[in-house]
């Protein structure tokens, strides 16, 4: 573990940018579709909102994908590290970090056909919807500790798909983003199901209080670029 952090760092240091900002080092933890590893760089929705949000604020900074949050937190703490992306907000990283506002939103949503009339807001659809999520994920965990009826749990997202189609499911539970990609990737559209959402998390960038105390005057810029592309993505 110990060559990890010396390699993670590695990765990360350099020498300083000749602009009024010191650069951001910045870990990221992988959480598909938002951040993950692929080809030798760091890809995903989250990280393209990531890039666009510096290159408007005019705060260079650098990226890593790390093991686990644990790595992430641990190495902001110590000052290995100036933050780490996508993160929701919790007291405990407030103590030695700041959220610097939502970047994108993590949501747990019920799929159902376009036509369903099941609605998963009212009571009546805990004990006879029939509903399917993938087996051992945290949405089954939920589920089943809720008194759902969970009929379905197959080990792909692509198999809850058959399952609703042939009617053995009323509504699927999933990771928004995520589904929303295993149904572009099967070739269906949107349109063919309806959406309602259960849980919405705002995740954002924690950025360390001992880089903001270093670069005056950056933790507004950031936030800046934020609201500005925050506006664009409406406009």
């Amino acid at each position: 573990m110990r060559y990890l952090f010396a390699a993670v760092i590695l990765i990360l240091s350099g020498p300083l940018p000749l602009l009024g900002f010191s650069e951001v080092r910045l870990l990221i933890p992988e959480f598909r579709p938002y951040t993950y590893e692929g080809n030798g760089t760091v890809q995903g929705t989250g990280v393209h909102a990531l890039q666009e949000i510096f290159k408007k604020s005019g705060v260079p900074y650098t990226s890593v994908v790390v093991s686990s949050y644990d790595m992430a937190i641990s190495e902001t703490r110590s000052g290995n590290a100036d933050g780490f992306f996508p993160a929701a907000r919790k007291a405990g990283r407030d103590a030695f970090a700041v959220f610097t506002g939502p970047v994108l939103h993590h949501r747990w949503t019920w799929f159902l056909t376009a036509g369903s009339t099941y609605n998963p807001d009212k009571a009546s659809f805990k004990p006879y919807g029939r509903v399917g999520t993938l087996q051992d994920s945290a949405m089954h965990a939920w589920l089943k500790s809720n008194g759902y009826r969970v009929t379905g749990l197959p080990a792909s997202a692509e198999a809850l798909i058959v399952m609703l189609k042939k009617d053995s499911i009323n509504a699927i539970l999933m990771p928004e983003a995520e589904f929303i990609q295993v149904i572009d990737e099967a070739g269906e559209k949107i349109d063919q199901y309806r959406l309602v959402v259960q849980f919405d998390t705002p995740l954002g960038m924690y950025l360390s209080k001992a880089y903001i105390e270093r670069n005056p005057g950056a933790l507004e810029e950031i936030t800046r670029a934020m609201t500005k592309a925050s506006e664009e993505k409406k406009d």
